[in-house]
């Protein structure tokens, strides 16, 4: 009886170190190509980092960690001389239409995801992923021009900044450049409108700057909130200027 107890407790204590073992397996690495997948058959609206350096540009979708090459087709030309007019320095955000491309890379021989564009959209200065889940509103938001028609847009020398703000009512007021403004506007969803814009009679240096502001706003059709930007778009969806919004004290 006692040979037959030990028996059994040895039996227990294989088991036992068996289960352990099993446990304790350290796991294995994740897969570097999954954990970076960033494969898309189909055409898709992308946000992400775009950057150029020694003749490459790449791309990184904010929701993923692996970084895609830029095929030089399509509308690659567009993104590369808007990432230039903004400084060609460091990595910038961007929203585009494109999809990827199993391609062999020139420059190693491995097979890689490229990204074709098929549609640039625009850069967004001053924004970054992190800031993408801000939830900033249209309504009640005092934001400041900073690009009017791809044109950077600064205040001059003694002079307020250009800005509007959408009341909860429906009526804007702001200030043009010149004169303060009013008018009303309408949104259904990401569709906008303004009417009746009007401003006071002040005559200034800058009263061309301040018609093309006005001429904007009536043109404008939709509209699209990334981060702490506001890209105000035509009909035809291009961008016609862009605001970010200021947090007043």
């Amino acid at each position: 009886m006692r040979s037959l107890a030990r028996h059994i407790g040895t039996l227990v204590c294989v088991l036992a170190l068996g289960c352990t073992e099993t446990k304790q397996k350290p796991a294995s690495k994740p897969d570097s190509a999954a954990t970076a997948d960033t494969s898309l058959p189909a055409a898709a609206v992308l946000v992400g980092w775009y950057q150029e350096s020694a003749g490459r540009a790449t791309f990184r979708m904010c929701t993923t960690l692996g970084s895609m090459t830029v095929a030089p087709e399509g509308a690659a030309e567009s993104l590369h001389r808007e990432y230039e007019r903004a400084g060609g320095a460091k990595p910038v955000i961007v929203s585009l239409t494109g999809r990827t491309e199993p391609r062999e890379d020139a420059r190693s021989g491995e097979t890689r995801e490229f990204l074709v564009v098929e549609r640039f959209e625009r850069v967004w200065p001053e924004e970054s992923c992190e800031k993408l889940g801000v939830d900033t509103s249209l309504e009640n938001t005092y934001w400041r021009l900073v690009e009017l028609n791809g044109a950077a847009v600064t205040p001059h020398e003694g002079q307020r900044e250009v800005h509007i703000i959408l009341r909860l009512d429906g009526h804007v007021g702001g200030f043009g450049g010149c004169n303060h403004l009013t008018g009303r506007y309408q949104r259904d969803g990401t569709s906008l409108s303004f009417a009746d814009l009007g401003s006071t009679l002040m005559a200034c240096p800058y009263s061309d700057e301040e018609a093309a502001f006005m001429t904007a706003l009536q043109h404008t059709a939709s509209f699209r909130i990334l981060g702490e930007s506001l890209d105000l778009r035509d009909g035809e969806g291009n961008s016609i200027a862009l605001l970010r919004a200021v947090y007043l004290r």
